[in-house]
């Protein structure tokens, strides 16, 4: 009989509040289209953020690399002025020379399908993630000319020190 009495006042209770929330939900109305630009805006903040991002790790990566190639090239450089040919250490450099190469070509290929990712994300609508990215991609290219340059450098004072034995 607790047991009934209990089950009884159990549903009661539930049925007022199940009203109160049916009545609170009819109260404040929905708007649903100010919803959708909402979350339109927050899709183009992400994408804006997420090319963004793919930028700046690529010009990190190529900024490194050329600094190591920059940092190479000086400790051959000290070799040179000590005008002391060593094979080994000849070998070993041209070996980081054609590792460099070849990271240098594998960067290239991620630098060319991050800008395909990017122009797919980017609308030619949206002006200012377009301004954006165009100056991050401005960035970009000057950071592989530098690797270009560094490692042109590089090849030239390994020839130099190639001629010294």
């Amino acid at each position: 009989m607790k047991r009934f009495l209990f089950l009884i006042l159990l549903c009661t209770l539930s049925t007022n509040i199940s009203a109160q929330e049916a009545d609170s939900l009819k109260l404040e109305p929905i708007n649903i289209d100010s919803l959708a630009v909402k979350l339109d805006k927050l899709q183009h903040d992400y994408v804006l953020l997420y090319c963004n991002y793919e930028l700046d790790k690529l010009i990190f990566r190529l900024e490194n690399m050329s600094n190591r190639i920059d940092n190479t090239s000086n400790v051959l450089l000290i070799y040179c002025e000590q005008k002391a040919f060593d094979i080994d250490f000849y070998i070993s450099i041209k070996n980081l020379y054609d590792a460099y190469i070849e990271t240098y070509e594998a960067l290239e290929e991620s630098i060319e399908l991050t800008n395909e990712t990017i122009s797919n994300k980017i609308t030619s609508s949206n002006i200012e993630a377009g301004l954006i990215l165009g100056v991050k991609k401005l960035e970009l290219i000057t950071s592989l000319k530098s690797v270009q340059s560094s490692l042109n450098r590089l090849k030239k004072i390994l020839d130099t020190y190639k001629d010294l034995k």
